[in-house]
């Protein structure tokens, strides 16, 4: 079965158009090292994926830092990073 992941959230708008669009999972890009128009902080991360439906995968995509994947996996809570 292919599952379809979408990255780069940055509204709710955006969660509830993936969501209709069958995505099975979402993506939020969160204190990326390099300036992306889609990064987020933490706590505008945590906001956008408590919108996100529980049948949804949450998925972060963050930096190399072994220390700040590790603090932002355990503040978001994840299914994925």
């Amino acid at each position: 079965m292919t599952r379809i992941k979408i990255c780069g959230m940055t509204k709710e708008e955006d969660i509830r158009l993936c969501v209709k669009a069958g995505a099975n999972a979402l993506g939020f890009v969160v204190e990326y090292p390099i300036d992306v128009p889609w990064n987020l902080d933490r706590q505008k991360a945590r906001e956008l994926m408590r919108a996100v439906p529980p049948f949804i995968s949450r998925v972060i995509v963050v930096g190399d830092d072994p220390e700040l994947v590790i603090e932002l996996t355990e503040f978001l809570r994840p299914h994925a990073v």
